[in-house]
């Protein structure tokens, strides 16, 4: 599916929907570890359940921390009245795999499933002089290509004019392959609010060489009333990777319209444990969309979106997009939807261009038409 409006940037600048907003969760993993023993204790009257096994550790929407990591070791949930925690710690099975492939539009990488969010890839040259590979430049996952995580296939979108290869770098979950020099532990603590929602706090640790990686994250999810919402996370990234990230939403129900804004800081480096990094120095990414219905067929959403980033130099470049997204049913099976956009941009002062972008489809229940002009971003 496509991303909604007011999603900000693509990649690590995204809004990314990982499921319910701040949730974290264990899911099972044994899809990947077939005839693996383990055991599990539960007591209700405690609200104990503790397991060593197999499992997969998984913060959903959580800044800095895994949304996906197969694991071997001690897992513990508690649950009591408001309270819920979790804590686990276990040796991570996962290879690293770092490859070149030739520019083509699509790309199979080997060994999937590939672990989510762990590709990083970049377009390629020879050095005529050294014959080394140096890089042209990065790309971003849903601007310049899309990724199945469970097939391993990549489409490429990019224009690679002058690339000799594609080096794609990713971990991937390998069975039997556990690494007992990488120790992981982490955990999950919240409580129920008086008046509905949530806060709590998460962290996650992982051995690496040189240094540790350590990530965590404060969060606070409740309700404004019957109409309003906020959404708050604070993050920070230690040890091997430094970063912090300050993200909130707002928003507010009034009849027939949804209001919503969005804020989102980044200074440092952002990169989740096991990923190359993306310097961001300090970035700034805020917007503003409403959302409603009309006649029960048509949804809309406008959107007005911000976007600052320092230039190599230290000169801020800036985005201001106008956005709209609306869908149209035409028939009991048949779907338009529709997504024009206009982003302004400037550098070092001056106006550098306004680019419209525009995206286009048409859907049934087994075929869909999809037709898009994108604009580049920062």
């Amino acid at each position: 599916a496509e991303p909604p409006i007011a999603e900000g940037y693509p990649g690590l600048l995204s809004w990314v929907d990982r499921g319910k907003p701040f949730d974290a969760s264990f899911e099972s993993a044994s899809s990947y570890y077939e005839g693996q023993g383990g055991l599990e204790y539960s007591n209700e009257d405690l609200g104990l359940d503790a397991r060593y096994g197999f499992f997969t550790g998984a913060f959903r929407g959580a800044e800095f921390l895994p949304l996906y990591r197969p694991m071997e070791g001690l897992r513990l949930d508690l649950k009591r009245g408001g309270f819920e925690g979790s804590l686990f710690a276990s040796f991570l099975f996962e290879s690293t795999a770092d490859l070149r492939f030739p520019p083509s539009p699509v790309i199979q990488l080997p060994n999937a499933p590939i672990v989510e969010g762990t590709e990083h890839a970049e377009l390629e040259a020879r050095d005529r002089l050294t014959g080394e590979w140096r890089v042209l430049r990065s790309l971003q996952r849903d601007r310049d290509y899309r990724i199945d995580y469970h097939t391993g296939f990549l489409a490429l979108w990019s224009e690679t004019a002058g690339a000799a290869a594609v080096h794609v770098t990713y971990f991937y979950k390998a069975k039997g392959a556990r690494d007992s020099s990488k120790l992981a532990m982490g955990g999950e603590s919240s409580l129920e609010l008086p008046w509905g929602g949530r806060a709590g706090i998460r962290f996650y640790r992982e051995e690496r060489t040189p240094n540790p990686y350590l990530g965590w994250n404060a969060f606070l999810s409740t309700a404004i009333g019957q109409r309003g919402k906020v959404e708050l996370q604070w993050a920070r990234a230690i040890g091997e990777k430094r970063g912090q990230v300050l993200q909130g939403v707002l928003g507010w129900t009034l009849e027939p319209f949804n209001l919503e804004m969005r804020y989102r800081r980044v200074e440092g480096s952002y990169a989740l444990p096991g990923t190359s990094s993306l310097d961001l120095g300090a970035s700034t990414l805020a917007s503003l969309s409403v959302a409603g219905a009309l006649k029960k067929r048509i949804s809309y959403r406008l959107g007005l979106r911000f976007f600052q980033q320092p230039l190599p130099d230290g000169s801020p470049a800036r985005d201001v997009a106008l956005e709209a997204e609306g869908a149209f049913q035409m028939g009991r099976d048949i779907m338009l939807r529709f997504n024009p956009s206009l982003i302004r941009r400037e550098a070092k002062g001056e106006t550098v261009s306004s680019i419209p972008g525009l995206r286009l489809s048409l859907e049934t229940p087994k075929n869909r038409i999809f037709v898009y002009q994108e604009p580049d971003q920062i």
